[in-house]
């Protein structure tokens, strides 16, 4: 019978071995696992969700207590005794004696991954988590680290590379407050579908299954949601009254501020929670070419638009950065897209609250290759735009200059016929001072509701 330590146990396995997005996994393995407890299902995210969060700040303590550095040992044997550690330093409400039990049983069922003989397998595990929980009040803690850029990436269980960009960019006070906000949980956020309800009435509808409700502020149309079930199995999510999303994803699509009867092409669509948005602000009026590599990503895409009633929506599967034409620029005799949203695939440090696990799978080297591929998706885009006018959003879920500002300069370097212009219209008084000097919206560190984000609208000029 399969229990939830078991599940979690196998979760962050496949998500370390497929480099893969623990929200995607740990929904598709619930799904299909013998849990019937919505407690149980509970335990195995808080588990995945806890040791994803805390891994370095769990190695440090571990390797305090184990003979040999944690990463020498081998991956099923890591989530198992980080699993056990999770629980003993960072849950209460959990016997520490009940958590050491548990992950001894795990080293029995799992013993030929572990690469130890089946007879220490138990041992090691026990002896290990015995040792860190009577050695609690004597283990060195990572606030006494003297090296500030070590201290906090322990402390706050982040790769060392990434505070130390923090703390050169924010100082050490403003890296340790972003270091923080990104440990926490994320809000459950949904973008209220006008087409068949209002945001006051979706708040009363939700008043009996959520806890606290809190609508997200003004021009924004959604809700912030507190204790509530899982959302994708209620009524409203199905019938296509809310679409789950960020506070600051859904920013995006009011700055490209799309009008009924446009043409418009977002460049890198995914599931298409933005590409709704647009369908929403255009009133189902006019047409909105949705493009992406994936085809996977597309059939959600198809499936988020019949939820929602967005019928102006074609997609089209293919690279955007090798497009020379499409022939949906070609709309009502007019040449080009009148808007174009390159919501660009990057480095995703903004949204650490979401997806702890890019923490651990991002490597430093990777943001110069994710901006050149940025800087080819607009110079892809440039031809595609009307000429007259046009308007190209850009925009990124990553703090990171490189991914931003810079990729910005270095275009308007390329392409001196466009200007910048403020987003401050579109955005919530709270936000005006995330405005910059050059007219970018900058979210950083993230807010209580809004992750960390970048945009620029940048229009066509004759």
């Amino acid at each position: 019978m399969q229990n939830s330590r078991d599940l979690a146990v196998q979760i962050l396995a496949r998500i370390e071995a497929e480099q893969a997005y623990a929200n995607i996994v740990l929904d598709a393995e619930l799904r299909k696992s013998s849990l019937r407890d919505p407690r149980d299902k509970a335990l195995v995210t808080e588990i995945v969700y806890g040791v994803l969060r805390w891994q370095k700040r769990l190695d440090w303590y571990l390797d305090q207590v184990c003979k040999k550095p944690l990463q020498q040992s081998s991956p099923w044997l890591r989530h198992i005794l980080r699993i056990g550690s999770y629980q003993v330093l960072m849950l209460d409400k959990i016997p520490p004696s009940a958590a050491i039990n548990e992950s001894v049983k795990l080293a029995e069922k799992y013993r030929q991954k572990l690469n130890l003989p089946a007879n220490m397998a138990k041992g090691v595990v026990n002896g290990i988590l015995r040792q860190l929980h009577r050695s609690l009040d004597t283990l060195r803690r990572p606030e006494t680290i003297p090296d500030k850029v070590t201290r906090l990436a322990v402390q706050y269980s982040y790769p060392e590379w990434m505070v130390k960009r923090w703390v050169q960019r924010l100082g050490e006070q403003g890296a340790e407050t972003c270091c923080r906000i990104q440990n926490q949980p994320p809000h459950l956020m949904l973008r209220v579908n006008p087409f068949k309800t209002s945001r006051a009435a979706l708040q009363e509808s939700l008043s009996g299954y959520a806890g606290k409700i809190t609508p997200l502020p003004d021009p924004l149309s959604g809700l912030v949601i507190a204790g509530a079930p899982a959302l994708a199995e209620l009524r409203w999510y199905q019938e296509g009254e809310c679409t789950i999303q960020n506070a600051a994803s859904m920013l995006v699509s009011q700055i490209l501020d799309p009008k009924p009867w446009e043409n418009i092409l977002e460049a890198c669509a995914g599931a298409g929670i933005k590409t709704t948005h647009i369908g929403e602000l255009m009133e189902n009026r006019g047409k909105i070419t949705a493009v992406d590599i994936h085809e996977n990503k597309l059939s959600r895409l198809q499936e988020n638009c019949q939820r929602i009633g967005i019928s102006i929506v074609q997609p089209y599967r293919g690279d955007m950065t090798t497009f020379l034409d499409l022939p949906a620029s070609h709309f009502q005799n007019d040449r080009g897209f009148h808007r174009i949203l390159v919501d660009a695939p990057c480095s995703g440090l903004g949204v650490l609250r979401k997806h702890p696990e890019a923490k651990w799978t991002i490597e430093e080297s990777h943001i110069h290759s994710l901006q050149q591929l940025q800087l080819r998706l607009l110079n892809r885009s440039v031809p595609l735009l009307h000429p007259e006018h046009g308007v190209l959003v850009y925009s990124t879920c990553t703090t990171e200059p490189e991914e931003n500002e810079e990729v910005i300069t270095q275009f308007l370097r390329d392409h001196p016929g466009f200007r910048i212009e403020s987003p401050q219209k579109y955005l919530p008084p709270e936000l005006h001072g995330c405005i910059t000097d050059q007219g970018f919206l900058r979210i950083e560190p993230p807010q209580e509701y809004f992750d960390g984000f970048f945009c620029a609208k940048l229009v066509k000029t004759l």
